[in-house]
Order: C-alpha cells, then structure tokens, then sequence
C-alpha cells in the first residue's frame, strides 16, 4: 500500500472531488417536495415515524412529542408539503402543542410550499390564542403568501374577524 506524502514527509490532502453517488444524482434531479419512494425497510420506517411525529402534532399529542424532540427529533421536521410541526399544530388549534414547540425553538416563520405561515394558519382558523402565542415567539405579521396576502388579509378573507382585530392590535399592521 503506497502513502502519498509531501517533500517533508507529511501526509498530503487529496483535492480530488468525490464523485457523486446514484442516489445523491437522483435525489438533486427532483423537485423540492417531491418525497423519493422508500429504498429499504429503514427508509418506510423513517417515514413511518415521520408520519406518526405529524399525527401528533395534528392532533395535540404534546405528552407523546417531548420525549421524541427531547431525543433529538428536528422540532422543524416537515412534510413533503413544507408543513411543519408548529404549522400543523396551529392549523388544528392545539395551543399546547403550539407553546410547547415554540419552547423547544421552533421557527414561527417557517412557511410551507404556498408560502403559508404558523400565523396565517392560526389567523384563518380565527385561533386567537395561537396568533398570540406565535406573536409573542416573534412571528412576523407581515410576512405574505404566494399571492401577496398577509396573515390579517387571510383572516379577513377567512371572515376571522377576532384573529384580524388581534393582528392589528399594536404590531404595526
């Protein structure tokens, strides 16, 4: 086995560029959001606990998250859709879950694939104490969707009348 050295005897650094793998090819061909099919038995699992982690954020499971984000789960995990858990909890009004990601950093800003924030989800739902939890974490109210509207002008729309007095009230709006 040959050792490539320098004058001096040190090892030298390769400056070789690794060549990428089939898969990494694949994977950079697809569209952002567009989930890959499962390779091997750890993959469908992976997704398997993937899908389970946004059950629960949907439906309220704080008690079962913890222990899971305390573990080391991404607390900005996100569907092929760009929903986070933070967005998914705000969408099904669970203001448990809600605090309790934005206690472990979860970002309040963090949009889905129409641009879609936490506070536009809680805004449309008229959820008035999520727009005020997600507020208080430091989500911007004047962040815009695709199509320019902001979390007050959904709410509008939405005929979220509480959620868009809320949103106006001393934020600048």
């Amino acid at each position: 086995m040959s050792r490539l050295a320098d004058e001096g005897g040190l090892p030298r650094l390769s400056t070789a560029m690794p060549q990428p793998t089939e898969t990494q090819l694949t994977m950079t061909d697809q569209k952002p959001g567009t989930p890959q099919q499962p390779a091997n038995q750890k993959d469908e699992d992976a997704i398997a606990l993937a899908q389970g982690l946004f059950d629960l954020a949907r439906n309220g499971g704080t008690r079962m998250l913890r222990p899971l984000l305390e573990a080391g789960v991404p607390v900005d995990l996100r569907t092929s859709d760009g929903d986070s858990l933070l967005m998914l909890a705000a969408s099904h009004n669970h203001a448990d879950t809600v605090r309790f990601l934005l206690e472990k950093g979860a970002n309040p800003d963090l949009a889905n694939h129409r641009l879609h924030t936490p506070l536009m989800a809680a805004a449309i739902s008229n959820a008035v104490g999520i727009v005020e939890l997600l507020l208080e974490a430091g989500a911007d109210p004047r962040v815009t969707d695709a199509d320019g509207a902001s979390a007050m002008d959904l709410a509008k729309v939405h005929g979220a009348d509480d959620a868009a007095r809320r949103l106006t009230e001393g934020n600048g709006v």
